[in-house]
């Protein structure tokens, strides 16, 4: 594990509170947090102190909860004034044994609560988080900004490692990055703006060259962490479904849990382009969401206002997009 320094931490949790979060306009800032995370709380409230915010945390302990436990953190919540800054700041490790989610959302702030909020994403390596928690906003919008206005329009995708495919994209979605713009929460680090996939539409080849994502299914968890290619996968895609895997010894797993899963699970859903800066980690949390990088996701696409329920969401991630409307979308 990576030692991360009291000061490097407060000095990602300052940026974030300044560059995403407002934090100037508040009066208090309560972060509610695990034992795995505290140390990054305890930055959090360093920082807002020097702020000028009035700091306060609330740890849950190590123990299993269950959903009428987190009554504390609701009765808190709804005490708060508008001028008031909550931030969730938990580890993946809770997730299972501490339904905080039902009180602290992921992607939206509080029920019953006035003020603004943030989370810090969850299943996250220690020291991206903080490298990418230092993102320059202004980069975040020009990324934003340079796939906005795909929806609904079909859309030719290449890449210098091998990608050439075309599809058509239904809605599109940026997730809550910064405090304002109409927003009182923000989900940090900066994720990505995605779109969903028309189904059927994507013929071509796809080529991963930079991270797979882990391999979990619903009920059964994770099969196969996957992580760094130890070489490009290509997907050969047709119908909108993979019909071919080629690469190397990762790929062969790859091919063999798409097996094992029913077809549907084959079937592009996704693209995503990531929102911060950093370098590759393995895990797919971080890596989908780095600039200068594509994902395709397959399987379970409710969250893009599909109806492909299957157990499976898979990410893989590629370097160095180049999308383009096709000819009778410019014509349009």
């Amino acid at each position: 594990m990576v030692e991360i320094s009291t000061s490097r931490a407060e000095n990602s949790a300052r940026h974030a509170l300044t560059a995403y979060l407002q934090a100037e306009n508040r009066e208090s800032l309560w972060c509610f947090t695990d034992p795995q995370r505290r140390w990054l709380a305890e930055a959090f409230c360093a920082a807002g102190d020097e702020l000028g915010l009035a700091p306060h945390m609330l740890v849950f302990s190590g123990r299993r909860y269950c959903s009428e436990d987190v009554h504390e953190a609701r009765r808190i919540l709804q005490a708060l004034k508008e001028t008031s800054l909550v931030l969730s700041v938990f580890s993946g490790e809770s997730h299972d044994r501490l339904p905080y989610h039902r009180v602290l959302p992921n992607l939206r702030s509080p029920d019953s609560f006035a003020g603004t909020s943030g989370c810090i994403r969850q299943r996250y390596d220690d020291a991206a988080l903080l490298q990418h928690l230092l993102t320059d906003p202004v980069s975040v919008q020009e990324v934003v900004n340079r796939y906005r206005g795909f929806d609904g329009k079909r859309v030719r995708l290449t890449a210098p490692g091998g990608t050439e495919i075309t599809c058509r994209l239904t809605a599109g979605r940026v997730l809550p990055y910064e405090v304002g713009r109409g927003s009182r929460h923000a989900y940090l680090p900066p994720a990505e703006i995605t779109f969903g996939m028309a189904a059927g539409s994507a013929e071509g080849v796809f080529v991963c060259d930079i991270t797979a994502g882990e391999f979990a299914v619903r009920g059964k968890g994770v099969l196969d962490p996957m992580g760094l290619v130890d070489e490009p996968i290509r997907l050969t895609l047709r119908d909108g479904v993979v019909r071919d895997v080629a690469g190397g010894e990762m790929a062969a797993r790859l091919t063999r849990h798409l097996n094992s899963v029913q077809q549907e699970v084959k079937r592009a859903v996704e693209l995503g382009f990531g929102l911060s800066r950093g370098t590759p980690t393995g895990q797919i949390g971080p890596d989908e969401s780095l600039q200068g990088t594509f994902h395709l996701g397959f399987g379970n696409d409710l969250f893009y206002g599909g109806d492909n329920d299957v157990p499976v969401h898979l990410d893989l991630v590629a370097a160095a997009p180049c999308i383009s409307l096709q000819p009778c979308e410019q014509q349009q």
